[in-house]
């Protein structure tokens, strides 16, 4: 849990989520579903952390960073990197 600065967070969560508006016309329907999924996580645990941070609830709180520092989204970020090898031939190359 130490060393995930929140705002940070939220801030690479805006421009993230920016990235997938600009850019999703150009993914294939897989990348788009997995890029979305990893946005929703990433959204959903950060705004865990604010309504606990807001509520003076730890466990909330904790459990938004704990979702962030997990390996299930280390799982879904790996699915994104094999999509997109998969998706500019790298194998081919």
């Amino acid at each position: 849990m130490a060393g995930v600065n929140m705002d940070d967070a939220n801030e690479k969560l805006r421009l993230f989520g920016n990235y997938l508006t600009k850019y999703s016309i150009f993914m294939t329907d897989e990348l788009r579903e997995k890029f979305r999924a990893a946005h929703q996580q990433f959204a959903h645990a950060t705004s865990f952390y604010h309504c606990g941070k807001r509520a003076r609830d730890w466990e909330t709180q904790a459990s938004g960073i704990e979702t962030i520092s997990n390996e299930s989204l280390t799982r879904i970020i790996r699915d994104i990197e094999r999509a997109v090898q998969k998706r500019l031939h790298y194998q081919e190359a």
